[in-house]
């Protein structure tokens, strides 16, 4: 991945090439990494014979996963027989939030596969392929990496084959948000994605349940560090695209504008408080002039005027105030 933005630079492509370049890559990647890799358990879909549309199953380097683990080596081992990660690296931990984030990526590459029907076969064939196998993946999820409180936390893996048997084990039963909040976006647009599917209607409630349990327990958000505030927020964003639902607006809406700058533990002085303050303010007042549908060019003034405040506050921009700070506090050059 180093490589990629010298390389862009380089061959001076334009913004859509390099969109196309970019999902080129990532759409490659996740083929790479959810049907060859085996860094993971998987999934039996590999036997299916019996329809057409699975006929890539026949490969023996398909290996579909239906979850994905913590960690392996980045080498990629090729062979006569099969290819794939060092099966001896793997860190069998299991993650909600990465294997959700998986689902999800198999989820919005359905339409761009499902464009090539009764075109490409080969490329439709992944679209069938990964709809299969994220129901499947979901499935998995749902039996198998929530604790007895019916919540998402990290798994351990103790045996040692992928493709069989596993024994599943609580890793630290530590619970998190941001796990339950990919989860619920995962089972969502899963509903969206197949509506005439029998689970859908049971996944759709599912994911209205977590969004009930975020609207209960939005308080507790505010322990959260900064980075948990920030996945959960990116979830209900995303959620809210498929989901133009008032309760969610309003649950983003609060957890932007009622952040108290001093109950943050990243805010240590008072100079980074006044930045937080500085920041919400200008957020506020961009937010009504949307709800006005004042002109974008205005808007766009009170944003900047917040993303200044926020880069000074993690020094992309460096103040006189605070270089004086330095000098005063840290003792610099004496």
């Amino acid at each position: 991945m180093r490589y990629i933005g010298p390389f862009f630079r380089m061959n001076s492509l334009s913004e859509k090439e390099i969109n196309g370049q970019l999902f080129y890559l990532s759409k490659e990647a996740v083929k790479t990494i959810v049907l060859q890799s085996k860094c993971g358990l998987v999934s039996k879909i590999r036997k299916n014979k019996s329809s057409s549309s699975i006929d890539i199953s026949t490969n023996s380097n398909f290996s579909p996963l239906l979850c994905v683990y913590r960690k392996s080596s980045s080498n990629f081992i090729h062979s006569k027989n099969s290819n794939g990660f060092d099966e001896d690296t793997f860190k069998k931990e299991i993650n909600p939030s990465t294997n959700a984030l998986m689902t999800l990526c198999l989820l919005e590459l359905l339409d761009y596969y499902r464009s090539f029907e009764n075109i490409d076969s080969n490329n439709y064939d992944l679209y069938t392929v990964y709809n299969t196998l994220a129901k499947e993946q979901l499935e998995f999820y749902s039996s198998n990496l929530r604790n007895g409180e019916g919540v998402f936390i990290d798994k351990k893996n103790l045996l040692e084959n992928n493709s069989k048997n596993f024994n599943l084990v609580d890793k630290d039963n530590k619970f998190k948000f941001s796990d339950q909040a990919f989860m619920m976006i995962a089972y969502y647009i899963f509903s969206v994605k197949n509506p005439k599917d029998d689970i859908s209607a049971t996944y759709a409630e599912f994911a209205s349940q977590i969004l009930k349990m975020f609207c209960d327990f939005k308080d507790k958000l505010y322990e959260c560090s900064l980075d948990e505030i920030c996945k959960v927020l990116l979830s209900l964003n995303i959620l809210y695209d498929y989901k133009n639902d008032d309760e969610i607006r309003d649950l983003i809406k609060n957890k932007v504008c009622d952040i108290n700058p001093e109950s943050l533990e990243f805010a240590t002085n008072t100079r980074q408080q006044e930045c937080l303050r500085q920041a919400k303010t200008s957020l506020e007042i961009a937010l009504e002039a949307t709800q006005r549908e004042e002109l974008q060019d205005l808007i766009s003034i009170d944003i900047k005027s917040a993303l200044l405040a926020l880069d000074e506050l993690t020094g992309e921009v460096v103040t006189d105030e605070v270089l004086n700070n330095i000098f005063d506090n840290f003792c610099i050059g004496k």
